[in-house]
Order: structure tokens, then C-alpha cells, then sequence
């Protein structure tokens, strides 16, 4: 279990991270904390989380990212989840309702409403495809 301290750095390691995609150095902790404290007490801070295999360094001097475990943590620990309406949660009950023949099919689905949900592009990719790496990817207008 982390300190409440800890958690905070954490979560803003993983916020700033997700944003700047290069690691994060305890300067830039320190001034997006809500406490005061100093860069090496974030620096310490940082330290132990690495050992707990919650944050990474990419190289020796470099900020720190987080791990797989990080985001796990962070999921699992520092957000709330949101409060879906009755109305799309029965939505999802009814798509997913269906006779399905194979998996990739419920996957499909599952991708369709995120996407109808979020309003954004979604993917997914299956179990068969873990040694693949995505590289990028083109969204083509096919309509107006």
C-alpha cells in the first residue's frame, strides 16, 4: 500500500506522462503538487515507487514513466469510476445480448459501442496478435 504522498506523486507522474509522453523529473512534481515539499523528498519518493515496480527510468538521469503496474495501480486505486445512466447501460446489456458464434464477433461489438459511446476511434486487437506492434494507423473519410 502507498502513502497518500506517494499516491499523489504517482498520479501526477501518470498525468503529466500521459500528456508530454517524456519521462517526468521531480522539478516537475514538485511545482504540480498540492503540499509543499522539496525536490528530493519527491526524488525519495520516486525512489520507493521504483522499487515497487510501480515507475521506471529509461535511463540513469533521466525522469521517471511508469510501469504496466503504474497504470494497474492507478486504475485500480486513484480513479473513480464514472456513473453510467440506466439508458446506456441497458444500451450495452442489448448489444451484447446477441447469439454470438465466435469471439472476435463480441470483441467487435464490445469496440462498436466504446467507439458509439466515446465518440472517438476504437480498435481492438486479440490474443492471437500479441507479438504485433502497431506503428500507426490512418483514419480515411470513407462519407461526408
Amino acid at each position: 500500500m502507498l502513502t497518500e504522498r506517494q499516491e499523489l506523486i504517482l498520479k501526477t507522474i501518470i498525468m503529466d506522462f500521459t500528456q508530454s509522453h517524456e519521462p517526468v523529473g521531480s522539478k516537475t512534481v514538485m511545482n504540480q503538487l498540492p503540499v509543499k515539499v522539496s525536490s528530493a523528498t519527491v526524488r525519495n519518493e520516486m525512489a520507493a515507487l521504483e522499487e515497487k515496480g510501480l515507475l521506471e527510468k529509461t535511463h540513469s538521469s533521466s525522469g521517471r514513466i511508469p510501469s504496466t503496474a503504474g497504470y494497474r495501480y492507478y486504475l485500480d486505486h486513484l480513479i473513480n469510476p464514472v456513473k453510467i445512466p440506466a439508458s446506456v447501460y441497458n444500451r450495452i446489456i442489448y448489444q451484447l445480448d446477441q447469439p454470438f458464434q465466435q469471439v472476435n464477433e463480441i470483441v467487435q461489438e464490445a469496440t462498436k459501442i466504446l467507439s458509439d459511446l466515446t465518440n472517438y476511434t476504437a480498435f481492438a486487437a486479440g490474443p492471437e496478435t500479441r507479438s504485433v506492434k502497431v506503428t500507426g494507423f490512418r483514419i480515411v473519410p470513407l462519407s461526408s
